[in-house]
C-alpha cells in the first residue's frame, strides 16, 4: 500500500474508533427510578481511593449505597472513579455526561456535598439526601500529648496534614504562619495518620471521618477540635448523594431510604463498624 494511502488509512481508523469511543463512553445514561426498578439494579458512583469512606470495594460510602440500594429493592452496582480537579467535574463526569475516558455517568453519586452554591453551578444535577455531617478534628498520640490546651505543643512538636488540604489551609495562617516549620504534609490522610503512628509526628489534623477512621485500633488516639477560635477552624460541611436534575422520582426515593436509615440506626451502625463516630446532617 502507497505511504499516502496508509497514512489516510490511519487517519480514518483513528476518527472511527474514536467515534465508537465516545459513544461507548457516554452511551449509558443515567436511569430514574422506574427503569432501576425494571432493571433490578442501580449504579452508585463512589470514590476510588477515599478511606475510610470508600477504597478496596468497601468502606462507610459503599456500606451506606449498598443499605440505599436494599431500600429501594435493587442490587447496588458500585462505579469507581478518580476524583477530578473539583467536585464539578464529579458531577459532570459521574452523574450527568460521563468521563471522556469511558467512565460513568451513574444512577447516582455518593459523598456529594450538600451546598447551595454548588448546586447552583450545577443545574444538571439535584443534591439530596444528606447523610452526614463532617468538620476538621485533631488526632494526637496521647503518650506524646496527655492534653492539649492550646497550641504551645507546637513548639517542641510537629503536626501533620494532608498537604493542599483545608486542614493544611488552617494549620499555615495560624498566627500569619508562626508555626510554618513544625508542619509536615504528606500527600493523603492515610499516610499522615500512619506518620503519627510510626512517630513522625505527635498530631494530625484531617477531616473528622478520615482521622477516626484511619486511626480505627490505635489504644494511643485520642480526638478533640483544634484548640483554636475562629470560623474557618470550626467549619462544618454535609455530604449526601447526587442525581441527575430531572429524575426526581428517583430523587425522592433515596431521601425517603437515607431518613429510614438514619431513624433505624443503621447509618450510626455503619459508622461505627468503621471507627467513626456519626454525625447528623
Amino acid at each position: 500500500m502507497p505511504r499516502s494511502s496508509s497514512n489516510l488509512f490511519a487517519r480514518l481508523f483513528a476518527l472511527v474508533a474514536g467515534l465508537l469511543f465516545w459513544a461507548g463512553a457516554f452511551g449509558a445514561e443515567p436511569l430514574d427510578l422506574p427503569a432501576i426498578k425494571d432493571k433490578g439494579v442501580i449504579r452508585i458512583a463512589l470514590y476510588k481511593d477515599y478511606p475510610p469512606y470508600s477504597a478496596n470495594n468497601g468502606g462507610i460510602d459503599f456500606d451506606v449505597a449498598g443499605a440505599v440500594a436494599k431500600k429501594l429493592g435493587v442490587r447496588l452496582d458500585p462505579i469507581w472513579f478518580e476524583a477530578d480537579e473539583n467536585v464539578d467535574d464529579d458531577l459532570r463526569n459521574m452523574v450527568w455526561k460521563g468521563h471522556y475516558l469511558g467512565t460513568g455517568p451513574a444512577d447516582a453519586m455518593i459523598h456529594a456535598p450538600i451546598d447551595p452554591e454548588l448546586a447552583r453551578r450545577n443545574d444538571r444535577v439535584k443534591l439530596v439526601a444528606p447523610y452526614y455531617r463532617d468538620k476538621l478534628e485533631l488526632v494526637r498520640d496521647v503518650e506524646r500529648l496527655p492534653q492539649i490546651d492550646d497550641l504551645s505543643f507546637l513548639k517542641t512538636e510537629y503536626i501533620g496534614a494532608e498537604e493542599a488540604s483545608l486542614a493544611s489551609v488552617v494549620l499555615l495562617s495560624i498566627e500569619g504562619g508562626r508555626y510554618r516549620d513544625r508542619i509536615r504534609h504528606y500527600k493523603n490522610a492515610t499516610l499522615a495518620v500512619a506518620a503519627m503512628q510510626r512517630g513522625e509526628v505527635a498530631a494530625v489534623l484531617g477531616q473528622h471521618g478520615e482521622v477516626q477512621g484511619l486511626s480505627k485500633g490505635n489504644a494511643n488516639a485520642r480526638y478533640s477540635p483544634l484548640p483554636l477560635p475562629g470560623a474557618l477552624v470550626n467549619r462544618q460541611w454535609v455530604v449526601g448523594m447526587a442525581v441527575k436534575a430531572n429524575h426526581s422520582a428517583l430523587g425522592n426515593a433515596i431521601e425517603k431510604a437515607m431518613t429510614e436509615l438514619e431513624a433505624e440506626g443503621e447509618l450510626q451502625k455503619i459508622f461505627a463498624k468503621h471507627g467513626v463516630g456519626y454525625i447528623k446532617p
